[in-house]
């Protein structure tokens, strides 16, 4: 047999072994892996929101990333004004809420969404809307007053 059929035979053997055989390769790992979770105060995460004021959010941008505030909607009974449309990295701008007309005093939901570069964020938070109520001016309020009809005796 000349050199080049014993090369050429000896590739075959070792490309079909090595087909037979696999690569090393593998299709599955399992592995254990520590995980560590924790909590922060709402004012500490990532869009911090601070409730602490009746009738107002504070929230803060902790993000690397300036954000744009993309909505805040509040319950139906209650208004935001005062909503920013951006916030820069650490800072804090404060919403005010207001009831609306035939609403009362009570805790109601906010949600608050924004993004930024790479970031999105939506909050839902509940807050207390303390509604004032119309009390009527001396003008504005009745007395009774007393009638009385002749009688014929």
């Amino acid at each position: 047999m000349k050199r080049t059929h014993v090369v050429v035979f000896a590739v075959i053997i070792a490309a079909t072994l090595a087909l037979s055989l696999g690569t090393g390769s593998f299709t599955a790992l399992e592995a254990d892996r520590n995980v560590n979770i924790g909590t922060t105060a709402d004012s500490s995460a990532y869009l911090g929101v601070d409730t602490s004021t009746a009738n107002e959010i504070t929230v803060t941008n902790n993000f690397e990333t300036d954000l744009t505030v993309t909505s805040v909607e509040p319950s139906a009974s209650v208004t935001a004004s005062d909503v920013p449309d951006e916030l820069a990295v650490d800072e804090s701008r404060t919403i005010s809420l207001s009831c609306t007309a035939d609403s009362q005093s009570e805790s109601q939901s906010v949600t608050i969404e924004a993004h930024g570069s790479d970031v999105s964020v939506e909050v839902t938070q509940a807050v207390t809307v303390e509604c004032e109520t119309a009390t009527p001016t001396p003008d504005e309020t009745s007395t009774p007053t007393a009638t009385s009809t002749p009688t014929d005796s």
